[in-house]
């Protein structure tokens, strides 16, 4: 037609003359297969869709959305009050609140609930909507759609029982191993002691202490892992001297003998950071065993501390294998380790660089790998924030003599303690239980009591409560295999001014005293 009229297709004849149909087909059947793809896609999802006429309260569902609120077909009564009553009554006022937010305009509305109905198990619901203005712009109508999430809910609670098993196992084995490791350590620096003469018992005494303390850093790090994987550090700030803090560890490796095959430079500028003691001597002590495990025989380990820009920095570089360029972005996860010769000692679990990364990231800093290659060494840079204030240098090592009660239901533990102690001019006291320690603190009146968490009966923490309040001067120090950050808090709570983890050095007890 010439005259630019529409043409109706229904009534053209030649069929030259047709417009071509859109895709090749008509338009309604194109419409029909989108509606069916959706109607498909929304099934698969276990997506349902929903429309409420806020002022009839009238509540339209698409088909599969009583299936997915639990209900039969055709028994929903498509009313707002009827809907209310499928919410489980422990999650109503939370739907209906989220919907109030999103009505007065506060918040998306979007909000996991259960069914009412449980009898055939709990349906877990997702909801999200939107409101829809009208003629006067307030709220005419919401639309949106349920999702069923019960798989999902089901899975993030196997997942989180199954942690919660998982924390309770490792943590009951970390308190069955640190009472054995305990006893050995004790009694490996009581052996020592006793047979200063004797060269090889001496060297026997050194080496059983040695891999016990090998064996109590293995059971540290796997309650770190744990504990960092599930968001259950709990930091314990003070002001710290970086420089005493790596000086003390870069000490301990000597003692151990772990630096005898390799040379060492340290470079120290007064640096204090405010930090949890304990952790961050932790980072170094695992920065520092890297190094010695991938730097060969002869080779150099240089340890720096210095400020820079209102931050601390620790640098540990060493000569040793280097990292790979692919392996370097992936240095930090979980059991990720270079390739070591059959030469290397102490291999490790590949743990101790995650555990690093994850207490540097706790205490608000951040840590870095650099290498060049292969055989050209690495550097970890580690950058904290400095502390406030610089405070008082540390106290002395030299505890001063006191009268100790030990209460501890391990009975080679207690007594391996007890004559350390007394070697080193204190006067002991010992119980291995509750009553009993109450029965020697009325006796001895100690100004130490030295506490195991896991006694029978009455527990550690009841009989620190009880000690305190017959004896207020008493000072309280736990010393037990339990280490979990829950422990630590129940401890401050009852007033035990030290929470010593086993097996302790009897140097990292003499300090305890010595701070008391």
């Amino acid at each position: 037609m010439s005259d630019g009229t529409p043409v109706d297709p229904s009534v053209v004849t030649d069929p030259a003359a047709r417009p071509p149909p859109t895709g090749g087909r008509p338009a309604i059947e194109v419409a029909g297969r989108v509606e069916l793809v959706s109607q498909l896609a929304l099934e698969a999802g276990e997506i349902g869709t929903w429309e409420w006429n806020i002022g009839s309260g009238e509540v339209r569902w698409s088909d599969n959305l009583e299936q997915i609120h639990g209900l039969e077909p055709g028994t929903f009564d498509r009313t707002f009050e009827g809907y209310k009553m499928l919410i489980h009554p422990e999650d109503r006022e939370m739907v209906l609140g989220a919907i109030r937010g999103c009505l007065e305009g506060r918040v998306a509305y979007e909000v996991e609930f259960r069914s009412a109905d449980i009898s055939r198990g709990v349906r877990w619901i997702l909801g999200k909507g939107k409101v829809i203005p009208g003629e006067g712009g307030g709220a005419a109508r919401m639309i949106g759609v349920c999702m069923d999430v019960t798989s999902r809910k089901r899975a993030e609670e196997t997942a989180w029982e199954s942690n919660r098993r998982k924390d309770e196992f490792l943590a009951m084995v970390s308190h069955e191993l640190r009472n054995p490791l305990a006893v050995i350590s004790n009694a490996s620096t009581l052996i020592g002691q006793l047979t200063k003469n004797d060269p090889e018992t001496a060297k026997a005494s050194g080496s059983i202490r040695r891999q016990t303390e090998r064996l109590a850093r293995i059971v540290d790090d796997l309650m770190e892992v744990s504990r960092l994987s599930a968001g259950k550090l709990t930091l314990r700030r003070t002001s710290v001297d970086l420089v005493g803090l790596v000086h003390r560890a870069v000490q301990d490796f000597v003692e151990r003998h772990l630096l005898d095959r390799h040379r060492y430079e340290l470079r120290f500028a007064a640096t204090r950071v405010s930090g949890d003691g304990p952790r961050l001597e932790q980072i170094v002590s695992n920065l520092l065993m890297n190094a010695v495990k991938y730097t060969p025989l002869g080779g150099t380990i240089a340890i720096e501390v210095e400020p820079d820009r209102g931050e601390a920095v620790l640098r540990v570089r060493d000569t040793g294998v280097g990292i790979a360029p692919e392996l370097l972005p992936r240095v930090f996860d979980l059991f990720v380790q270079s390739e070591r010769g059959v030469e290397r000692r102490d291999g490790g679990l590949g743990v101790g660089l995650s555990i690093a990364r994850g207490l540097v990231e706790a205490h608000g800093g951040r840590i870095e790998a650099r290498s060049p290659g292969p055989d050209l060494g690495t550097e970890f840079v580690v950058r904290l924030p400095l502390a406030a204030t610089f405070a008082a240098g540390d106290q002395s090592d030299g505890a001063p003599r006191r009268r100790i009660l030990i209460v501890d239901d391990n009975v080679d533990a207690r007594e391996a303690l007890a004559r350390l102690l007394e070697m080193a001019g204190h006067e002991v006291a010992q119980a291995g239980d509750g009553p009993g320690g109450l029965e020697a603190a009325s006796r001895a009146r100690p100004d130490v009591a030295i506490v195991d968490i896991g006694l029978p009966g009455m527990n550690g923490f009841d009989l620190g409560r009880r000690l305190r309040a017959a004896t207020p001067h008493v000072r309280l120090i736990a010393l037990t295999g339990y280490s979990h950050d829950d422990h630590r808090r129940q401890g401050d709570d009852v007033g035990f001014e030290t929470y010593l983890v086993k097996p302790v050095t009897f140097e990292t007890l003499q300090r305890a005293l010595a701070n008391n």
